[in-house]
């Protein structure tokens, strides 16, 4: 019993560490692409538009990978998006 309330503490305190963590970023251009690679002729998952919402969760040579309100992750460029 002790081992289980241990292993939950610990992954509820990851959980919020990575919550803390999550950096929100805006979209600043009317409208753009989200991507499945961080490339421009990479395949097109979804489009957002300006003051859109996303989550950053890395980054790549002018690149942010995101996640979306819906939860869809994808790449969009760094020069479409605005720290808040």
């Amino acid at each position: 019993m002790k081992k289980k309330a241990t292993i939950l503490i610990s992954s509820i305190s990851l959980i919020l560490v990575s919550l803390l963590l999550a950096e929100t970023l805006l979209v600043k251009v009317q409208t753009t692409v989200l991507r499945k690679s961080p490339q421009f002729y990479a395949t097109v998952i979804g489009s957002l538009k300006y003051g859109d919402q996303v989550e950053k969760i890395a980054e790549e040579n002018g690149w942010v990978k995101v996640k979306t309100a819906d939860q869809v992750e994808g790449w969009l460029h760094s020069l479409s998006l605005i720290h808040i």
